[in-house]
């Protein structure tokens, strides 16, 4: 399933990098994300939407979002966000 695909993605990465997250908390923020901007692809301000729920998922899963986040949690942020729009996109239709 799409959702379990996305979760395989972050936690590979995060192991990747030397990181852990939460994976039960990550899943289901995953899902709860996805769906919401999948209803707001086409909506103006959709750029902070996908910011603010890789920052909702990011901290479900542990991982650091301040502006002094070290270089893995900085690529853990790409990945999550790059997740995220693809995964809204899938469900919103355009792809």
């Amino acid at each position: 399933m799409l959702f379990d695909e996305v979760l395989d993605l972050l936690t590979e990465a995060a192991r990747e990098l030397g990181k852990e997250i939460d994976v039960d908390n990550v899943q289901q923020a995953i899902k709860d994300q996805s769906r919401l901007l999948a209803k707001a692809i086409r909506e103006p301000g959709y750029r902070r939407a996908l910011k603010s729920a890789r920052n909702i998922v990011a901290i479900a899963g542990g991982i650091d979002i301040v502006d002094a986040a070290d270089a893995a949690d900085a690529k853990l942020l790409g990945v999550i966000e790059g997740a995220l729009g693809m995964t809204a996109k899938i469900l919103g239709g355009l792809i």
